[in-house]
């Protein structure tokens, strides 16, 4: 990945993390966890999916995560590229 496209990525989580319409967005809609939750359960450490989830709850709605798993992973992607 382009120098270019860690500023992106990073400018991307930095937006999602300020802006409150994305932060109550539904990033679980089979339980109605928020954006926020998710990015919160990342700043206090969470680092994979299985941690999100033990922290909020997410992926264990019906559908087991496949609606938002893929979510989790792209913003843990792009934190990681953050930090990097």
């Amino acid at each position: 990945m382009s120098s270019e496209e860690k500023e992106a990525a990073s400018e991307s989580v930095k937006k999602c993390r300020a802006d409150e319409d994305i932060r109550n967005q539904h990033c679980c809609l089979c339980r109605h966890i928020p954006m926020g939750e998710v990015l919160d359960a990342i700043d206090a450490g969470a680092t994979n999916f299985r941690e999100i989830s033990e922290r909020t709850g997410i992926g264990t709605g019906p559908c087991g995560g496949l609606r938002c798993g893929e979510k989790v992973r792209r913003l843990l992607e792009k934190d990681t590229e953050e930090t990097e």
